[in-house]
């Protein structure tokens, strides 16, 4: 395939293509707002973008998913977003979680500065970029045991639980 991006997205649970994903709303935000960078970059997101607990995460190939992940996912989906799609390099998110981590306040000026990063869309200055990209839906096209990706097997499988 060539001329449209693919996207990719990991999951835990098996969803069928024709399924349509839509943020998680409070359980995602339950689920990280413990992390180190979370709360941060919930404080300094634009007013216009799309906040992560309203957002399908995806990343530009199957490879990508486990480097994203939180935990390795069972199943990963080839994904079409609907609507507007926003990208960002999660090593801003990295180093809010490290200036965080290293006991910087969440409105102290580096971490303003690491989390507007993040939001600006632009790649860090000094890492190779880990983009994600969001969107408010996004439909399976396809799905795959995430083994089968990990084992090197055709990007085209699809296969029924």
């Amino acid at each position: 395939m060539t001329g449209r991006m693919r996207y990719f997205h990991g999951s835990c649970d098996y969803a069928p293509p024709g399924t349509v994903f839509r943020g998680r709303g409070d359980a995602y935000e339950q689920f990280w707002k413990i992390t180190d960078f979370y709360l941060a970059l919930e404080r300094w997101r634009p007013p216009a973008a799309l906040a992560h607990r309203d957002a399908v995460f995806m990343v530009a190939s199957p490879g990508e998913v486990e480097d994203a992940s939180a935990r390795n996912p069972d199943w990963i989906m080839e994904m079409a977003p609907r609507g507007a799609v926003a990208r960002y390099d999660m090593n801003w998110c990295s180093l809010v979680a490290g200036l965080v981590c290293g006991g910087a306040a969440i409105d102290s000026p580096e971490v303003r500065n690491a989390a507007e990063g993040y939001w600006s869309g632009l790649p860090h200055p000094r890492r190779d970029p880990l983009w994600e990209y969001l969107a408010a839906e996004a439909e399976v096209l396809r799905v795959a045991p995430f083994a089968d990706f990990h084992a090197g097997a055709p990007e085209e499988t699809e296969v029924e639980p």
